[in-house]
């Protein structure tokens, strides 16, 4: 079997992409892309066995022919990496979210399309132990029919905008749910199982963060089966320097439930704990990264398809007009085939 050359485009969480390219049996060469020449000598130290070191796309797609491309760069240049990777006809692995415009996200799974290769999304919250687990019991039915869930983002971002300004630009046109709260809103289409049929956002501009757009948002989101679902995302936390606690989640159905960190089902006299470990920004960027190797390697479709990627960035631009219009917004009903993940 032919082993793989893979290429990293963006060496921030790029970094964590080709570090686990390495440690995967199925690849041969790593090769990574940043036009800033210190992050460069930085990874090189980092990360001593990558085979070749670029600050330009298309040199390194011209000298290199990766297989498979992870493209770890800015939300607001995500369609143009894509369209220039997968006209050069390599796989694609692509950061979260697809892009912070609907017609730019189209655009992206579009380009996939047609270019006969596969487009990943990197939801990698989707695979991390703890998820994972709450996924298969749902779907199991371990807790009956899902009455609701709960799911926050709660982020202190005053450290993050000024480390890396780009984030809160309003070139990049993020919002709190598109850039940050997607990672709760795909884990509940991810949770659920069903097809969101109608969302209702309600935000505000509170806190002295400088941030264009909405600083909070809190949407609730309601399923064909009957669920609703509720996601808050902020950026204004104040978390204390001891550092914050794990997002919460509540799940109620009609034979148990989950709170936090433990589950029940009815009748059973004590909690069970999920997972302890395997639940970090680490350990689910090493089971994407390990996924749509596999994927590649044994002529399988990606576990997160641009299309089912582009059903919870959909979400995400309801909440937000949603929040601004102060309406309900109908999700029509083209949401995708639920995933492997």
């Amino acid at each position: 079997m032919k082993r793989l050359t893979a290429a990293v485009i963006g060496l921030g969480l790029g970094r964590l992409h080709a570090n686990y390219y390495l440690q995967n049996p199925a690849v041969e060469r790593v090769v990574v892309c940043d036009p800033d020449p210190a992050r460069l000598d930085e990874v090189r130290h980092e990360l001593p066995k990558l085979a070749a070191f670029h600050t330009d796309i298309a040199t390194m797609l011209n000298e290199e022919r990766p297989d498979i491309v992870s493209i770890v760069t800015p939300d607001h240049m995500h369609r143009a990496h894509v369209e220039q990777v997968m006209a050069s006809g390599h796989h694609v692995l692509l950061t979260k979210p697809i892009a912070n415009s609907r017609a730019d996200a189209e655009a992206i799974v579009t380009s996939g399309q047609a270019s006969g290769k596969q487009l990943m999304v990197a939801h990698e919250a989707r695979f991390r132990a703890r998820f994972q687990m709450l996924r298969q019991l749902v779907a199991e039915g371990y807790f009956g029919d899902i009455i609701s869930v709960r799911l926050d983002s709660i982020a202190d971002k005053r450290d993050h905008f000024a480390h890396s300004p780009w984030y809160a630009s309003r070139e990049a046109d993020r919002s709190v749910l598109t850039g940050t709260g997607i990672h709760e809103v795909d884990l509940v289409r991810f949770i659920v199982g069903q097809q969101a049929s109608r969302v209702y956002a309600s935000g505000n501009h509170m806190g002295d963060l400088d941030f264009p757009r909405q600083k909070t948002v809190i949407a609730t989101i309601d399923f064909i089966g009957g669920c609703v679902a509720q996601v808050g995302a902020t950026y204004v936390a104040r978390w204390p320097k001891a550092g914050g606690v794990p997002d919460q989640i509540r799940i109620i159905g009609t034979k148990g439930m989950v709170i936090g960190d433990r589950y029940s089902h009815d009748g059973e006299d004590e909690w069970r704990y999920l997972p302890t470990l395997g639940n970090s920004l680490e350990d689910g960027t090493k089971g994407c990264v390990d996924a749509f190797v596999d994927a590649i390697v044994n002529n399988r479709p990606v576990v997160v398809s641009g299309e089912d990627a582009l059903a919870s960035l959909t979400l995400c631009f309801a909440a937000d007009e949603s929040a601004a219009s102060g309406q309900p917004v109908l999700i029509p009903d083209t949401e995708p085939m639920r995933t492997r993940a």
